[in-house]
């Protein structure tokens, strides 16, 4: 018993090593929640991460669980920038489109580029949740020309997420569960009642 359980451990330790090991995309978007609260809101920043060759020029995403969303003014173009909220989209999800002043939003490689800040009611996910704009907009993240790049070349990201050593400890409770039989005190095991 105690070898399978190890075996079982394993494998799971070793399967989220490798989901974690994966390469990252060039392009990487991360929408982490803010530490402190903004009143009986929650803020979650947008950043992103740009390699070598891939000049950024616009992105384009799609909130659930929203109110209001904040441009870095200073950065992001306010007048090229746009919100629409659930209300005047869909119902459900809200569009964000972040430009900048010059034709590169983001001139690469540039680390942790802040653009701005969601508010939401809800402090974690999936009651909030960000999604490319690739079915709704027509694309995520686009050069400077306003070409969009492929999927494969961007990833997204939010945090706070489970972490490696939550769902491993996880995964060992549920292997080390076993289903028992609980005997009342009048009813005590006897081989009538006892299975082999």
């Amino acid at each position: 018993m105690p070898s399978n359980l190890l075996r079982i451990a394993l494998f799971v330790i070793c399967s989220l090593a490798l989901s974690s090991a994966a390469l990252a995309a060039p392009i990487e978007i991360v929408v982490q929640r803010d530490p402190i609260p903004q009143g009986a809101m929650y803020g979650w920043s947008l950043r992103m991460t740009v390699q070598s060759g891939y000049n950024v020029g616009a992105v384009a995403l799609v909130a659930t669980g929203d109110t209001d969303f904040q441009f870095n003014s200073p950065f992001v173009s306010v007048a090229y920038s746009l919100y629409i909220p659930a209300s005047q989209w869909d119902g459900v999800k809200s569009v964000v489109i972040i430009q900048g002043d010059n034709p590169a939003l983001i001139n690469a490689p540039a680390s942790n580029v802040f653009l701005g800040r969601w508010l939401s009611p809800y402090a974690t996910t999936p009651q909030f949740s960000v999604g490319d704009g690739e079915y709704d907009i027509g694309g995520t993240v686009f050069d400077p020309n306003f070409n969009n790049y492929p999927v494969g070349t961007f990833s997204i990201r939010v945090v706070p997420e489970p972490g490696a050593f939550a769902l491993t400890a996880f995964a060992l409770a549920l292997a080390g569960l076993r289903r028992r039989r609980i005997f009342w005190p009048s009813e005590r095991p006897t081989r009538q009642n006892c299975r082999p």
